[in-house]
C-alpha cells in the first residue's frame, strides 16, 4: 500500500511540475456518469447500479511532446475504485501518435499498479489505436497484461461513434496452484457535444466474458461531460491520445472507452 500511495504522489507531483512549462493552453474535462451492470455467474445473476466521476487535464511540453493526467473514481454497492494516470505522448509522424502511461487503481481490498504503451493513427474523421499494458495487484500474487484496440468515427464535428475490443490475461495463485484467466471484452459508445455550450452527453454498452470461470457481465452507462479549453469533439480528440485512464481490466473499468 505504501508503495502505491508513493506512486500516486509521484504522478501528481510530476504532472504539477510539468504542466506549468506547457507552451499551449491547458485542455481537459470533468464528467459524471451512472452505469448498470448485470453479472451472470454459475451461482446466478446479479444486478448493480454504480456511478463514476473523473477528469482529464493536458498540456504541451514541447513542439511534439505532450503530457496528460487523468483521475477517475468508480463506485457501486460492492466496491469503490479510485486511481490516477499519467501519460506522455507525441507525434512520430503528422498522423501517428506514440504514447506511454503509468497509473494505479486503489480498490477496497486490492490495489493495482500498471503501465504500458499506445499507438494511434488519424485519418481525417477516423481514428484507430491500440494499447498494451501490464499490471500487478498488490498483496494478491496476481499479475497480468491487457491488449486493447479502439476506433472512432466522427460523422459530424460534435458527434462521435466508437468501439473497443480487448483481451486480458490474469495470472494468480489459488491454493498453491498458478491459474491463468482470460477475459474478452467489447464495447460501443457514442458522444454528442452541444455547439452552444462546452457540454456533451455520452452513452455506452460493454460486454465482458471470462469463460474459464463461466462469468460474464453487461454494462450500460450514460453521463455528462463538461469541457474547458476545447473546441469541438473532433478538435479535442485530434489533439490528445485515443486512450485515457489506466484500466487494468474491463471495457469500463476506468469509466469508458478512452476516458
Amino acid at each position: 500500500m505504501t508503495r502505491l500511495i508513493g506512486a500516486s504522489l509521484a504522478l501528481a507531483t510530476a504532472f504539477t511540475l510539468a504542466v506549468p512549462t506547457a507552451t499551449a493552453e491547458l485542455r481537459g474535462f470533468v464528467d459524471a456518469s451512472v452505469a448498470n451492470q448485470q453479472v451472470d455467474t454459475p451461482l446466478g445473476e446479479t444486478d448493480d447500479t454504480g456511478y463514476a466521476f473523473g477528469g482529464s487535464l493536458r498540456g504541451r511540453l514541447g513542439e511534439t511532446l505532450n503530457i496528460q493526467g487523468d483521475l477517475r473514481y468508480v463506485g457501486n454497492d460492492d466496491a469503490d475504485t479510485f486511481g490516477p494516470t499519467l501519460q506522455l505522448y507525441g507525434l512520430i509522424t503528422p498522423s501517428v501518435v506514440l504514447g506511454g502511461h503509468v497509473g494505479y487503481l486503489s480498490a477496497d481490498d486490492a490495489d493495482t499498479l500498471g503501465g504500458g504503451v499506445s499507438l494511434a493513427t488519424r485519418m481525417d474523421r477516423i481514428l484507430l489505436g491500440a494499447r498494451g499494458e501490464v499490471f500487478t495487484i498488490d498483496d494478491t500474487e496476481t499479475d497480468g497484461f491487457a491488449l486493447r484496440g479502439a476506433g472512432r468515427f466522427y460523422p459530424a464535428e460534435n458527434l462521435m461513434l466508437g468501439g473497443v475490443a480487448g483481451w486480458t490475461r490474469t495470472t494468480t495463485e489459488v491454493l498453491g496452484t498458478e491459474l491463468d484467466l482470460d477475459a474478452w471484452n467489447f464495447g460501443v459508445e457514442g458522444e454528442y457535444g452541444f455547439s452552444a455550450a462546452p457540454v456533451s452527453l455520452f452513452a455506452g454498452l460493454g460486454y465482458e466474458d471470462i469463460s474459464d470461470v463461466e462469468v460474464s457481465s453487461t454494462t450500460a452507462r450514460i453521463g455528462l461531460r463538461l469541457h474547458f479549453g476545447n473546441g469541438s469533439l473532433l478538435d479535442r480528440q485530434t489533439q490528445g491520445p485515443l486512450f485515457g485512464a489506466f484500466g487494468g481490466q474491463g471495457v469500463f473499468a476506468q469509466g469508458g472507452l478512452d476516458q
